[in-house]
Order: C-alpha cells, then structure tokens, then sequence
C-alpha cells in the first residue's frame, strides 16, 4: 500500500517525512480545500525529500470552471511548481456543466514535462463519473484522487470500488477525505486499492 501524505505547510511535510510517507503532495490552504502552494515551499520540502513530490495546482478557492484569465494563471503555476522541483501535478477543471474541460486539460498536459498527473476530487462533482474516468484514461492521466462523490471516501466507497474495476491497470484511483487509522484497513481492503491519499491531521496549541 502507497501512502500519499496532503501537507499544507513545511513543518507537516517534514512530520510526514520523518514518519515513512511514500508520497507528497504539497499544497497551501488546507483549510480551503488547499491552493497552489509557493515555489519557496517546495523548495525547502525538495531539500529534505528522498520521495516524490506532487504539487497542487489550484490558482483559487471555489468551483473548478476557470476563466480565460485564471488558465493563464494556471500555465504558470504549473511552470513555477516544476521550476521549484515538484516530481507530478495534481490538476482538475470542469467545464460550466460540471464535465471535465478535456480541452484545457490537454493543454495542461501539454504544460507538464510529461510529470506524472493526478486528477483531483474536481471528478467529484462530475455528472457522469464513468465516462469521465473514461476520458482520464483516454487521456493518458495517470492517477485519479476521488472520495467518490461523496463527503468522505468511506462514505463513497462503493462507486470507488466500482471506478477502480473499471479502471483496471490502466490508471491508479486513490481514496481520499476523511481517511483515517480507523477506516484505512478496511476502506482500501474494500475497494481493492493500492494507493490511498490523507493529511492525517491534528489541531496543536500554540
């Protein structure tokens, strides 16, 4: 089992270094569902890392349909995040009627070095989730990140596990929301899988 670690900030990636994650995928603004995070960040966590690491490509907070504007915004912060060192990308847009934008996400693709490419839980809010994992595949994406449109990956087990058969070997689906040293064991036993995604987070007093 690959366990992929989400760290907002440098004291939770290097915590998760120290702890065995295998891999990371760096963001900021956890809280909001986390952001794109600073090549300054990825930087320091590149020094530290011996694992790969993703970055979060997600220019702002709120829905997945990006303007002309904030595509550009989103170009280059693909270019700064592999610029600072990130190993993959963790990239997601929808069209205004919840489909993925294939368009613009062959012009990611086309951004992106041939990183690997994870398609996060914009997929969530997908109308047609199977003929979107369809596409992903179609696309040559290489991982897909879901809680199964659901609000936790427990919740939404079922159609994770669903996803996953259909995928097969062709592309990787990753649980992720609401993962934790409860649930893992059997969430994963369940849907068959062999990557899973979690910020195993607490709250500390300062």
């Amino acid at each position: 089992m690959l366990i992929e670690i989400c760290c907002g900030h440098l004291e939770s990636a290097l915590v998760a270094l120290r702890a065995g994650a295998h891999r990371l995928e760096l963001c900021s603004a956890l809280p909001l569902g986390g952001l794109t995070p600073g090549a300054a960040f990825i930087e320091q966590v590149k020094k530290e890392s011996k694992i790969p690491l993703m970055a979060l490509i997600r220019p702002r907070e709120g829905h997945f349909f990006y303007s002309k504007n904030e595509k550009v915004q989103y170009l280059k912060e693909i270019e700064s995040s592999i610029n600072a060192g990130a190993d993959g990308l963790v990239v997601g847009a929808l069209t205004d009627d919840g489909n993925i934008d294939l368009h613009f996400l062959k012009e990611i693709l086309s951004h992106s070095d041939g990183l690997p490419i994870t398609f996060h839980r914009a997929f969530d809010f997908t109308p047609e989730p199977f003929i979107a994992l369809q596409q992903l595949i179609d696309l040559g994406i290489d991982r897909l990140l879901t809680s199964g449109q659901e609000s936790s990956a427990w919740k939404g087990k079922a159609l994770i596990k669903s996803l996953t058969e259909q995928a097969k070997e062709e592309l990787i689906v990753m649980p992720g929301a609401g993962v934790n040293m409860n649930n893992i064991d059997e969430l994963t036993s369940f849907c068959g899988s062999k990557e899973v995604h979690l910020s195993a987070k607490k709250n500390i007093t300062s």
